[in-house]
């Protein structure tokens, strides 16, 4: 059976104090820790989903605490379903957060809006996982990519986004503007890098970061923050835009090399998260609408259509 408890999990509050550890114990680049923990996207094989935002990071934090290597989380009962269930005694190593809507009340009596209908909120449910390695599920076969065609699948990606991006030789430094809805960005060999791999790992992380501030112009997603550079506010917009290529690098497959920026921000965002325990979990949520944004500009392949019109 599992393992029950009543004490009450905040995975929000406990992610924020994690990222905050992360973040004093590696300065500009807590992200990087996280990178490339478990091969492959966290997803659930029984629902064939992918766990997203804030819980991305979660997973990322069992996966390293535990050793895990294997991307594959499920419930109790999901794997209760399989050939492999949890075995008797085996405790839950991680907790995300289920969205879910329900029906707010008032003294018992439904909540109405201003044409009567009742109104609804967004709550979150707190959901155990087990992972993979830890049902004795058999091992997922994992197949190497190739370097070139890596690469060459990140340069398609970003071309198909169609942002006006603009190569300048001699910049020294990468920046969106809102109101000229353009990306400049140096050439990839003033980035920094003793090898031609850390360059591109640092050229293309700008890019894909800077493709994050793009997705929140008023004619996509519409961020006010992109256009509020002297406040908080647009450190927590710094803040989307990092997560975003973080979770574009790992979708792309490749190792995530902090912004040049990330540690002009690491002081406002430290701050901001010790105000808020839910500020990450709600700028991971727009970083993972960034990246929606994102792969909703690629080309599908004939299977997806097919499958979309038999679904």
């Amino acid at each position: 059976m599992p393992t029950s408890t009543k004490q009450k999990r905040n995975p929000q509050a406990d992610l924020t104090r994690k990222v905050l550890k992360q973040m004093k114990e590696h300065g500009a680049n807590w992200v990087k820790p996280w990178i490339g923990v478990s091969k492959g996207a966290h997803h659930n094989p029984i629902t064939k989903n992918y766990y997203t935002g804030g819980n991305v990071f979660i997973l990322w934090v069992a996966a390293e605490k535990h050793g895990f290597s294997d991307p594959r989380w499920s419930t109790y009962k999901g794997w209760e379903s399989t050939d492999t269930p949890v075995p008797k005694g085996e405790k839950a190593t991680a907790y995300v957060q289920v969205p879910m809507l329900t029906k707010l009340k008032e003294k018992g009596k439904p909540m109405l809006d201003k044409n009567g209908r009742q109104k609804t909120g967004l709550f979150f449910r707190t959901v155990a996982l087990w992972n993979a390695q830890q049902v004795g599920a058999e091992a997922l076969v994992t197949v190497e990519r190739d370097p070139v065609e890596t690469l060459a699948n990140v340069e398609d990606f970003i071309a198909n986004c169609g942002a006006d991006i603009r190569i300048v030789e001699g910049s020294d430094r990468a920046y969106y503007s809102p109101i000229k809805d353009h990306i400049v960005i140096p050439a990839i060999t003033g980035f920094k890098g003793q090898t031609e791999a850390e360059k591109q790992q640092f050229y293309y992380g700008t890019e894909l970061h800077e493709l994050g501030h793009w997705t929140g112009h008023k004619s996509r997603l519409n961020r006010a923050e992109i256009y509020d550079r002297n406040s908080e506010n647009y450190a927590k917009e710094e803040l989307c835009a990092e997560l975003c290529a973080v979770f574009a690098s790992a979708a792309l497959g490749i190792e995530h090399t902090p912004a040049p920026d990330h540690a002009q921000y690491l002081a406002s965002w430290m701050k901001a998260l010790e105000n808020d325990e839910r500020l990450f979990f709600k700028a991971a949520g727009k970083a993972q609408k960034a990246l929606a944004y994102l792969q909703a500009q690629q080309p599908k392949h004939e299977e997806e259509d097919a499958a979309e019109k038999v679904a």
